[in-house]
């Protein structure tokens, strides 16, 4: 998306609504100030309760003064990055749920609906109930296998008569009895209605390329050398892969892989469903707390994601 592109569809499609947007953005960041000046206050009044001037030759006072005020720090700053993601998760809802349903008739479902759930995310404990793709399906793809899931956003519904699922995930490989960060990013499940019940996997990130499993199958070359030096496919069988990986969808994976390189693209073909992985270590579709809502930019990374992978469905479909 270009940025007439972009500015026409803020202007219609996110404009009215940035004044509400900004004034809940006010509200948190007034919380967030306030916890810190809390936190001040507290230790000013420590140190005129403790008449640390009569007693500064007092290395022991210094110590526990010091000791004191690093809590306060460290016991605020969860509760102040509290408000960051509690703001996050509301207005993402507001947008995304917008957006998503007035132009492609799809559906957010919030990782964070409560304060709660917002508290464990700002301690990293992201975790949806009921509300992901199914983990027995994700368990029998080839770069998820032997892998624990902890799920972020996720977004469902029928994208020009065909299901899809966009989900944000992070896996853990588990060895023996413990297990080690494997991959964060994205994953794409859409219905795939062609003839073809073979397995198809391929990878632009050579990394997770070499970690996961990919036996039986034989590496495929298409005809394309400049694909074939981005990506590399394997298939069960050679004729359904070059079926499969025809030139729009072919033009369409080079030009993201290329012109954006925090997407590193992967994807397996199986179960009549085309799964695309994306490896990133970016937080998906987040609205930054430190600009005014009413900044055009803000909303541009959200917006231009969704449009890469739809636009991705698209050349599938195609």
């Amino acid at each position: 998306m270009d940025n007439n592109e972009y500015i026409d569809f803020f202007n219609k499609n996110v404009c009215p609504y940035v004044k509400d947007f900004e004034k809940i953005r006010m509200n948190y960041l007034s919380a967030f100030v306030l916890i810190y000046v809390f936190a001040v206050v507290i230790f000013i009044y420590m140190l005129v309760k403790l008449d640390i001037v009569h007693y500064y030759k007092d290395v022991n006072i210094w110590f526990w003064l010091v000791t004191g005020g690093y809590f306060l720090v460290v016991f605020s700053h969860p509760v102040a990055c509290m408000m960051i993601t509690r703001y996050r998760s509301v207005i993402k809802e507001k947008f995304l749920n917008q957006m998503l349903n007035k132009l492609y008739g799809l559906k957010y479902y919030n990782s964070n609906p409560t304060v709660w759930t917002n508290i464990m995310a700002s301690f990293g404990m992201n975790n949806l109930v009921d509300k992901h793709i199914d983990i027995d399906e994700l368990a029998d793809l080839s770069v998820f296998s032997g892998c624990t899931f902890s799920f972020d956003d996720y977004i469902k519904g029928k994208y020009k008569d065909t299901n899809i699922e966009i989900q944000e995930i992070s896996l853990k490989k588990i060895f023996g009895e413990g297990s080690v960060p494997f991959f964060h990013g994205l994953i794409l499940s859409v219905d795939f209605k062609k003839d073809f019940n073979g397995r198809v996997i391929f990878y632009s990130d050579k990394e997770l390329c070499l970690r996961s499993a990919s036996a039986g199958l034989e590496q495929i070359y298409t005809e394309d050398v400049e694909f074939n030096k981005l990506f590399n496919v394997y298939s069960s069988d050679q004729i359904d892969a070059r079926y499969i990986f025809n030139p729009v969808f072919m033009e369409k994976l080079k030009y993201v892989s290329k012109n954006y390189s925090d997407y590193k693209i992967n994807g397996e073909f199986k179960n009549q469903k085309l799964y695309i992985i994306i490896s990133s270590a970016k937080n998906w579709f987040e609205i930054p707390f430190f600009k005014p809502a009413n900044t055009p930019l803000v909303f541009y990374q959200p917006v231009n994601d969704l449009e890469n992978l739809l636009s991705i469905v698209d050349s599938v479909l195609s």
